[in-house]
């Protein structure tokens, strides 16, 4: 501790250990309090322990006003980027790509820029809290590591009540489109089913009943389900903003706010009022709002485009993305490759339309496949599914 040189050392190692342990122990009181259902403490915590556990992935707040216009303008430059990145990549240039040498560092930091401001808005719910819990340690340096979110095996099976969100992520096959395409997509396709389901109050009660007889019955514990519902009253407004830009000017997003401030302007100021309100209104009506909260609630988004979650509910709906959505320039086309583009004209019109198309460079073409594919009611096979 006191020597340059290295050559220093401990003289007794048993009061270096009780230490650390009343250290950490004062830190582990605070975990404790924070409502986990297990903390322990381990002065060294190896790879080996850790990998005992399965870590469940925490949710995300709502921006603050304050913290909405950083949000927005780190989100922004990452999409800029992943465009200009795919418009060098797809035009001609000879086999230079000195152009897009610099371009996986930029997006790599764009990301990394994002990600750190999203785990500030990371939150730990009161469900995840009631199953998993924390190991206190030191890290290498010296500095105090919690290592928060950690299920215990013989906790796992619990796992099911809190759906798909409870764990992390796991890899699969690399799909069709980018993961920023496909979350875009799945963000559109959410909010189209957000407002089907809120139109059919009684499929919705439905859902609501299948979520909870889920969460209920011991017998259902351990069984994989496809349920995609986030019925512990998170909204999945945030997830849609964050997943498709401009997603506010889609006429599935427009209907669903003006669904949402027609009950907003019926629902009593004071907050005390609010239960007696609700047992007071009419069997209807209780039902409508029923199936709007529980529409609120939806929450289909996925990373990769095999993922398959809600498509089970989407076929209930008799949901057609065609009714909701069109292939844009800037809301897809940009974002996959010219064969690509050329494939889906041939499909939605004919081959010589797409042949006419083949020499242009990669703006003027999904310029005018934008065109062509108009009223065509084309859709990528993710929205098939």
């Amino acid at each position: 501790l006191f020597s340059d040189a290295g050559d220093g050392f401990i003289t007794d190692v048993e009061l270096l250990n009780r230490l650390v342990v009343e250290k950490l122990d004062g830190i582990a009181e605070t975990q404790r309090a924070a409502g986990w259902k297990w903390v322990e403490v381990r002065p060294r915590c190896e790879y080996a322990k850790l990998a005992t556990f399965r870590r469940m992935t925490q949710s995300y707040r709502e921006p603050t006003a304050k913290e909405r216009p950083k949000h927005d303008a780190l989100q922004t430059k990452i999409t800029a980027l992943q465009a200009r990145y795919n418009e060098i990549d797809e035009r001609e240039n000879d086999g230079d790509d000195s152009e897009l040498d610099s371009f996986p560092l930029e997006i790599d930091e764009a990301e990394s820029n994002f990600d750190a401001f999203m785990n500030k808005l990371a939150a730990w719910t009161p469900e995840q809290k009631d199953i998993a819990g924390v190991i206190v340690s030191v890290g290498s340096h010296g500095e105090v590591e919690l290592h928060e979110g950690l299920t215990r095996p013989k906790d796992v099976k619990h796992l099911i009540r809190l759906g798909k969100n409870g764990v992390g992520e796991t890899s699969s096959p690399k799909g069709e489109h980018s993961d920023s395409l496909t979350r875009a997509l799945t963000a559109h396709r959410m909010a189209a089913m957000q407002v089907c389901l809120a139109n059919r109050p009684t499929l919705a009660l439905a859902v609501l009943a299948h979520r909870l007889v889920l969460q209920t019955f011991d017998r259902y514990v351990g069984l994989r389900a496809d349920d995609p519902l986030c019925i512990n009253a998170e909204t999945s407004a945030h997830q849609l903003r964050r997943s498709a830009a401009g997603i506010e000017t889609t006429r599935a997003w427009q209907e669903f706010g003006a669904m949402k401030d027609a009950w907003s302007a019926r629902l009593p100021a004071d907050v005390d009022q609010l239960l007696p309100w609700l047992i007071a209104l009419p069997a209807q009506d209780l039902t409508e709002l029923v199936a709007l909260t529980v529409a609120a609630s939806l929450n289909t988004s996925a990373l990769e485009d095999n993922d398959f979650t809600g498509a089970k509910l989407g076929g209930v709906l008799d949901l057609n993305m065609a009714d909701w959505w069109t292939p844009t320039v800037d809301g897809y086309l940009k974002h996959i490759p010219k064969v690509k583009v050329l494939a889906a004209v041939a499909t939605a019109t004919t081959d010589d339309n797409a042949k006419s198309m083949a020499a242009m460079k990669k703006p003027e073409l999904v310029i005018a496949a934008e065109r062509a594919l108009s009223g065509t009611r084309w859709l990528p096979n993710m929205f098939k599914a």
